[in-house]
């Protein structure tokens, strides 16, 4: 028994001489070093593009609004292109320069095809600025006129040329 006391006795000062050196020094782990911030590659510059023209810019998307730049008064007839598929739809906006445009009124004629106001506006009580038109379902070159008439009798006038067609091959 006597020989089980001394190993008692040498654990436990094992133990007090470990518990009091380390209460001296830091036996903590080491505290971890900061993460480096992470590298990132500068965003590369580009140049923009050169914005498309009208002309370009009807033919590649066919959902682009054909836009008259009118000013009043004006004897110029303004004329605008576009080429687009029998039944669909294609906006038309005016835009007046020159004018009060609260006191503006628009005519919109068309032989061929289905004149609709845009949203909120009227084509009877002339204060639509934007229509739709859609074009008939026979190919062929068809005209949507407008004139717009501010409220001292000056004019303007726009035309918008559709190419309609009817097929892919066209």
């Amino acid at each position: 028994m006597r020989f089980a006391g001394r190993w008692f006795s040498v654990v436990v000062l094992a133990t007090v001489i470990l518990v009091t050196v380390c209460s001296g020094l830091s036996c903590a782990a080491p505290a971890a070093s900061p993460e480096p911030a992470p590298v990132t590659a500068p965003e590369p510059v580009t140049e923009p593009a050169p914005a498309p023209s009208p002309e370009s810019q009807a033919n590649l998307n066919p959902d682009a609004p054909v836009v008259l730049k009118m000013s009043l008064p004006s004897s110029d007839t303004v004329i605008g292109e576009k080429r687009v598929r029998s039944w669909l739809n294609s906006r038309i906006e005016c835009n007046v320069e020159g004018a009060d445009t609260a006191n503006l009124k628009y005519s919109w004629t068309s032989a061929n095809g289905t004149l609709r106001a845009a949203k909120g506006l009227s084509l009877e009580g002339g204060t639509a600025r934007a229509v739709d038109w859609m074009a008939p379902g026979a190919g062929g070159d068809y005209k949507v006129n407008v004139t717009v008439t501010d409220g001292n009798g000056n004019q303007a006038r726009g035309q918008v040329n559709f190419k309609v067609v009817c097929c892919s091959s066209e």
